[in-house]
């Protein structure tokens, strides 16, 4: 008898390829977001798109600009964004390498007077997906066993989630999974009839590249 069970594997929280960044205006303290992640001068932000979009409205500079100064390495570059009238400006930017780069916001008036400076501030691009080194592809298994699962990033892998039997649960590794490091994922089977059912299995890094894999479990 089947009775799998179609996986909702919905995240409201997947990341874009694009990813948007606001900046509300030029302060000492930066108070933009970029999803749940706050950009900090002590931490690294990490990010799976290669196009970050900056944008921020700053009423009290209208007709002035913005410099925006990224760094790579060796590799400089400096982008300038003009503030329109009603105090608007954006800029999209395409991070051409994977790693750490360096960001910095110089804010100017419209008579060309630096006014304040924000950064600078570490963004980490990775695009690299995490991989299962151990998962197979059919388990059998009785209610209250432990499935278990193996991954590994090439950066930083932070969490798996298990959609099962309509509901979905985030299982953190119980340690740091850092360059290439395979850690363990553990879940505990509820109370089931008899049947063949349905898993899904996602892995996710720092920078929410995420790789997905089906498992039929034979519940007996």
């Amino acid at each position: 008898m089947d009775t799998s069970t179609p996986v909702d594997d919905t995240d409201s929280h997947e990341s874009q390829e694009e990813i948007e960044m606001k900046i509300d205006k030029p302060a000492l303290s930066f108070t933009g977001k970029l999803k749940e992640l706050t950009l900090s001068k002590k931490k690294k932000i990490y990010v799976k798109a290669k196009k970050i979009k900056f944008k921020g409205k700053v009423p009290d500079l209208v007709d002035g600009y913005v410099d925006i100064y990224i760094k790579h390495g060796k590799h400089k570059e400096k982008k300038r964004v003009y503030i329109s009238s009603n105090g608007i400006w954006n800029k999209r930017i395409t991070f051409d390498q994977n790693g750490t780069w360096r960001v910095k916001f110089v804010f100017y008036n419209k008579n060309g007077k630096k006014i304040d400076t924000l950064g600078s501030y570490k963004v980490k691009i990775d695009t690299h997906k995490p991989e299962f080194t151990n998962l197979p592809m059919i388990l059998h298994k009785h209610s209250g066993d432990v499935v278990w699962f193996e991954a590994k990033d090439d950066k930083y892998l932070k969490k798996f989630k298990v959609y099962f039997n309509g509901r979905h649960i985030i299982i953190y590794p119980k340690k740091k999974a850092k360059n290439g490091q395979v850690v363990r994922g553990e879940y505990v089977l509820p109370h089931m009839s008899p049947g063949v059912y349905v898993m899904k299995v996602k892995v996710y890094d720092k920078a929410r590249n995420t790789t997905s894999q089906n498992v039929q479990i034979v519940i007996q």
